[in-house]
């Protein structure tokens, strides 16, 4: 199956995860960690995704197990699958939609911090978005540029929940923030090197 047959255009060939990004990664395994451990009121991401009140909430933050499996095949293989990389961008588009879908479905903003919480989710969705977009236009091979996707729609759930649960957290929350500031420095740096990596346009006169 080629990137065309899953309706994504072809990238040129990239180059192997560079150290800072193996140790971003490894230290990202947290988020897979935090799924486990209590967020707040005693209650465990893991355990509130078949709350029927707290599904919504819960069930972004396992993008953490995906992020962190498909950098593992990415490292040990060198590229996703053309498949796996289709499959990584439904899923952060998934996620984000549950995500957004909280500001329609069982969501009252009564206060200063469920808005402050309803803006870092939104906020984060755009400009992750836009971001992910832009890779996409400047050639960023999938295999990176789907990791960015999922690691997006992980932070602006994961945002959302720590501003609008702030004073409240638990161990979990912790270990949830310990993944989101190394997210937004692996989206930084793997953004940047698709800015870097893409070709100059050809000089006035040079175009065919």
């Amino acid at each position: 199956m080629t990137l065309e047959g899953c309706g994504l255009p072809a990238r040129h060939p990239q180059s192997p995860p560079s150290r800072f990004e193996i140790a971003a990664k490894l230290v990202g395994l947290a988020g897979i960690v935090s799924l486990f451990l209590p967020f707040t009121s005693d209650v465990a991401p893991i355990s509130a995704t078949i709350d029927h009140s707290l599904w919504r909430l819960a069930l972004p933050f396992s993008l953490a197990v995906l992020v962190s499996a498909a950098f593992l095949r990415r490292l040990f293989t060198g590229a996703l699958s053309q498949l796996e990389c289709a499959a990584g961008y439904f899923a952060a588009a998934g996620a984000a939609l549950v995500t957004l879908s909280l500001f329609v479905v069982d969501f009252k903003p009564s206060g200063a911090r469920d808005w402050a919480s309803v803006a870092a989710g939104l906020l984060t969705v755009i400009a992750g978005g836009g971001i992910v977009v832009r890779n996409w236009r400047n050639d960023l091979p999938h295999s990176l540029n789907c990791l960015v996707s999922m690691q997006v729609a992980y932070l602006a759930n994961s945002l959302l929940c720590l501003v609008a649960f702030w004073g409240e957290w638990q161990v979990g929350a912790y270990t949830v923030l310990l993944t989101v500031l190394v997210y937004v420095a692996d989206v930084a740096g793997v953004s940047l090197q698709g800015v870097k990596a893409k070709p100059p346009a050809p000089a006035a006169g040079q175009a065919a």
